[in-house]
């Protein structure tokens, strides 16, 4: 049980500078599921933590929350106290920033349950939210269902970070944390009191570039998973990323690497896609043995994914058959390569997001998967790649000529021109390349298409809403 004290004295080692109303030790302290920051899911007994955003301020509910008969109090700001009647001053803590308050108080809970919880954290540019399914899918083989604590659907940031560690419940006893970021120190700052026992790079490549600038600083942040922070016992990298590995070895931490490289700790091979059963099928190596593993589905990159699952989870001691149950339990979310019939059509959704990197992977496994098939191909504009974006979009369209080979390119959104350009300037014709600027209109020219091909594919950033193409139709 967490008392007071505890949560003001942590208030004050970080720097916060806690005011504590004259009335907060009369009640009793808030254990770590009692913590909310949604006005809108108040909790019996808790205290309301009001943060600030771009376009938000929890600040303006804080009257309307304290009114609450069950509120316990508020974890609020120095400035926005004196505005408070005097009853709700009394019941509140003031600190200098909420947000850092709330993950304070997330790494005191942690620290609390560090040998009961064993979690991996896990970051990368791409493919991070279904590798955490994929190692969910295995602790719930491994541990049981209800005993796995998991990051829910992408919520990976400062906020959804700290929200996991408070959420969780005495039944938990694994769990897996996806850490985004959107600054050079954020991973840093997450896995200094998320504290795993498994820290795990899946790829560090050119993805929002446009936020870190440069691809040096997206790879470093990547790496602060490995760095002096974390308390990770092993961790987990790519055979493939020399960079990564040598982090790895540098942190001194028990490393597993994985990957379709020879020497890897984890290895797959023999790929065989199944275009009829919609799934892949590959041989996984490791150091309890081998085993064939079908993934329930066709996006070769997923392979690469299976085998990260597969190192972090054997670090965890966790068997090998386990895991393969587990990755072949495992089912890809909403707009990650997911199949659709339609009258005789076959739809390839993989709208969720896109980069360069996981656009190409995305035409890789069409190609694979569905080859002398007719394809037309719906591919939107790629965002946050900053003074990179021109270049990595005609790397796709050249890709796009010279790989898929598609009876019909469909380019959707203002940057995916240049998709256009480069695919014609590789010998595709007008006919076949059609550049336009919104959804709707990509929607007309698929309501013709659809009798002309055999597959369809869709891919884009979310901003695009790609899947809005072809939703009226299924």
């Amino acid at each position: 049980m967490l008392n007071w004290q505890q949560y003001i004295e942590t208030f004050a080692t970080r720097g916060l500078h806690p005011l504590v109303g004259e009335k907060v030790r009369e009640s009793p302290a808030p254990q770590a599921h009692q913590w909310f920051t949604d006005s809108r899911q108040p909790i019996s007994g808790g205290w309301f933590v009001p943060l600030k955003g771009e376009s938000f301020d929890g600040h303006g509910f804080l009257s309307q929350v304290m009114d609450l008969p069950d509120c316990g109090g508020a974890l609020c700001a120095h400035a926005y106290v004196s505005q408070l009647p005097l009853e709700f001053q009394q019941r509140c803590i003031a600190v200098q920033d909420p947000l850092c308050a709330y993950q304070a108080v997330a790494g005191l809970v942690r620290q609390t349950d560090a040998e009961a919880l064993r979690l991996i954290a896990l970051t990368g540019s791409v493919g991070k939210t279904t590798t955490k399914e994929m190692i969910r899918s295995i602790l719930s083989v491994s541990h049981g269902e209800q005993y796995v604590l998991a990051t829910e659907k992408n919520y990976n940031n400062d906020i959804g970070v700290a929200h996991l560690l408070l959420s969780r419940r005495e039944q938990h006893s694994v769990g897996v944390v996806e850490m985004g970021a959107r600054h050079v120190g954020d991973i840093a700052r997450l896995v200094k009191f998320v504290c795993p026992q498994v820290a795990m790079v899946l790829n560090a490549r050119d993805a929002h570039l446009e936020i870190f600038g440069t691809l040096e600083n997206l790879r470093n942040t990547k790496a602060e998973i490995l760095g002096e922070y974390s308390s990770a016992s092993h961790c987990v990298v790519p055979a493939a990323d020399p960079f990564l590995v040598e982090k790895a070895v540098l942190s001194g931490k028990k490393m597993l690497t994985f990957g379709a490289v020879e020497g890897a700790d984890v290895f797959t091979s023999h790929l065989y896609a199944d275009p009829n059963k919609h799934c892949i099928r590959f041989d996984l190596e490791c150091a309890q043995g081998a085993a064939q593993v079908c993934l329930q589905t066709l996006n070769h990159a997923f392979v690469d994914n299976a085998a990260a699952a597969a190192a972090a989870c054997l670090a965890l001691g966790i068997s090998l058959d386990r895991i393969v149950q587990g990755l072949e339990r495992f089912q890809p979310l909403s707009g990650r390569f997911n199949i659709r019939e339609l009258q005789g059509l076959t739809l390839v959704d993989d709208c969720y997001n896109a980069n360069a990197l996981s656009m190409i992977a995305g035409l890789s496994s069409l190609r694979l998967s569905y080859p002398g098939k007719k394809l037309a191909l719906f591919l939107g504009s790629m965002g946050e790649l900053g003074d990179l974006s021109e270049e990595k979009h005609k790397e796709v369209g050249k890709y796009v000529a010279t790989r898929v080979h598609p009876e019909v390119l469909v380019a959707v959104g203002e940057e995916a021109a240049w998709i256009a350009e480069a695919a014609l300037a590789q010998g595709m014709t007008h006919e076949q390349v059609i550049h336009v600027s919104t959804t709707e209109e990509a929607q007309d020219i698929f309501a013709h298409l659809s009798s002309r091909v055999e597959v369809a594919f869709f891919k884009a950033s979310r901003f695009i809403q790609l899947e809005r193409v072809f939703r009226s139709f299924v």
